[in-house]
């Protein structure tokens, strides 16, 4: 249903979608993660949870890293992911992914210590 309604109900859509990611065994979930839904709705929930199921079903396999591929030049700023990107991109031999996904790490890593240590300062 949210391949054809741009309307769904958005609060059982985010928990289906989640859900989804868990059950990374099933072809049918994982063909339903695979595609956007209408109007690009949940996006980046979508592919973050393929991304998530991709992993659960085949480590840094050939579906892994094409989920991965699909987020450059921009992912999420979220540390599992950018830990992911250099580790698939890394083992599958990506030179140029590889080292630009270990220094965008590097760098979520250097303002993640940064802004705990600001925090830490503040009275």
């Amino acid at each position: 249903a949210y391949r054809n309604d741009p309307w769904p109900l958005h609060g059982v859509m985010e928990s289906a979608v989640a859900a989804a990611s868990e059950l990374a065994d099933a072809p049918e979930i994982m063909a339903a993660l695979a595609q956007p839904y209408a109007a690009y709705q949940m996006e980046e929930v979508r592919r973050v949870a393929y991304i998530a199921a991709s992993w659960k079903s085949g480590r840094c396999d050939g579906r892994t890293i094409g989920a991965l591929a699909s987020l450059e030049p921009h992912p999420p700023w979220a540390k599992e992911i950018l830990q992911l990107r250099a580790l698939c991109y890394s083992n599958a031999g990506l030179q140029k992914l590889s080292v630009q996904a270990k220094q965008e790490l590097a760098q979520f890593e250097a303002s993640e210590t940064a802004a705990t240590r600001e925090a830490r300062a503040e009275p």
